[in-house]
């Protein structure tokens, strides 16, 4: 039995499930699709708004029984890059659930794709649901030149190891995991988005072709700990009580300086490649 995967509609990066799944593999994946207050949607029903009692849209039917579908679709980059794929769910009986099944057609090419999962009313977008699949490499997939960074391979450069991993000496002691594969994978394109928004633009990458796989890891690990000591910041409150003191946020100081000195590498590499590319394409030479 496959457990479902539940989602709600919002966009908040560390609440958006990520779907892994390894290069050309066949993926069956279920969602649990659920409202702003966490309750399951009956997807084969449209919800109403109240003091309204049935939605109204002229020529437009509401989302009834055979004229409901759910498409996942998944985007090049972010959602505003061209469609990567569509595929029609299956709703089962009981219209709570919704199933996805990922054939090596969708997961031919790995990289980290936006994604979300939409509602129709015959042809009409009724609500959608937010989801990222990383396609990760596999020594299966066809010989390709690069592919991207993997989140195992982030949580170990960064050692954010679950407490008690076997032969992991220094693995997490007071915590599980500190990042969540959402925050992961939100921060490996954030490093392809820093490089194609840096001046000057050249050479544009997408999550499934950007070359430089040592310096993407260090550029995501930068981008995380910039996030974590910003929660840090936050979150402090140092407090006593019965003659101990607490400060275990008091965190963020550390986290912004290794953040710093990794992103000062990674933007230090990125514009002396840059450099290198723009000189190529103008001399039509390799330096």
């Amino acid at each position: 039995m496959i457990t479902p995967i539940e989602i709600a509609p919002n966009s908040i990066p560390g609440q958006v499930k990520v779907i892994k799944v390894a290069a050309t593999a066949r993926k069956q994946v279920v969602f649990k699709l659920t409202d702003d207050h966490g309750q399951a949607v009956d997807l084969l029903t449209e919800v109403t708004n109240s003091p309204a009692p049935e939605p109204v849209f002229g020529a437009e039917p509401a989302a009834r029984g055979t004229n409901v579908s759910i498409i996942l679709r998944a985007k090049v980059g972010d959602l505003y890059g061209p469609v990567k794929f569509d595929i029609v769910g299956t709703i089962n009986a009981n219209s709570n659930y919704v199933e996805f099944v990922l054939t090596s057609e969708h997961t031919s090419t790995p990289g980290v794709y936006s994604a979300e999962i939409g509602r129709f009313a015959g042809t009409s977008l009724v609500d959608t649901w937010p989801v990222i699949i990383q396609v990760e490499p596999s020594a299966f997939q066809a010989a390709q030149e690069t592919g991207p960074v993997t989140i195992p391979e982030v949580r170990l450069s960064l050692m954010d190891l679950p407490s008690g991993s076997d032969g992991w000496p220094f693995s997490n002691l007071l915590i599980d995991v500190e990042f969540t594969d959402a925050d992961i994978a939100f921060c490996i394109r954030r490093v392809v988005d820093m490089w194609n928004e840096t001046p000057p633009p050249v050479a544009l990458f997408s999550t499934d072709n950007f070359p430089y796989r040592y310096w993407w890891t260090q550029g995501t690990m930068a981008h995380l700990l910039q996030m974590a000591g910003r929660r840090y910041s936050r979150n402090r409150l140092a407090y006593s009580a019965g003659g101990v003191s607490i400060d275990d946020q008091s965190k963020s100081t550390e986290y912004m300086q290794h953040a710093q000195q990794l992103m000062e590498e990674f933007k230090q590499f990125m514009m002396q490649e840059k450099i290198r590319i723009n000189m190529a394409s103008c001399w039509g030479t390799g330096l």
